[in-house]
């Protein structure tokens, strides 16, 4: 077989195949259970103990002051999502579980305040709502 003649096998199989490629955005491939993507925080689960801050690499995670009090320590953790490398380190060391890695890798935004977790609701968007675990 030739040259063309090879062409035009491939040709005929990527035709009766399909196209390989996903129309992003309008198509996403779906993510493996045990990917590492975003971090979500329960606060309800949070007791403020701060051993994610102490852990994280990169401090992208640092313990600010809560002004509702919410827990007995009277902080609760504030996370950057840019400066996160999704080592995991955080959420395995967290005693309560309130860390949970995502399968959302979609990680820009418009808006840098939708990255960031805060601790003081008029400082942030609803960071009850946003951050919670379903």
């Amino acid at each position: 077989m030739g040259f063309w003649g090879k062409i035009a096998k491939e040709a005929v199989k990527v035709f009766w195949k399909g196209p390989m490629t996903l129309n992003y955005p309008f198509e996403e491939k779906e993510t493996p259970s045990d990917f590492r993507g975003k971090i979500e925080h329960s606060l309800e689960k949070c007791i403020g103990c701060g051993l994610c801050a102490q852990v994280c690499p990169t401090a992208a995670i640092e313990m600010r002051q809560d002004p509702q009090e919410r827990k007995a320590t009277g902080e609760l953790p504030s996370y950057k999502l840019w400066k996160c490398i999704t080592c995991g380190d955080c959420v395995d060391i967290c005693p309560t579980n309130a860390l949970k890695h995502t399968t959302d890798w979609h990680l820009a935004e418009f808006d840098k305040e939708q990255i960031v977790w805060k601790v003081d609701k008029e400082e942030s968007f609803d960071y009850d709502s946003f951050h919670s675990i379903r």
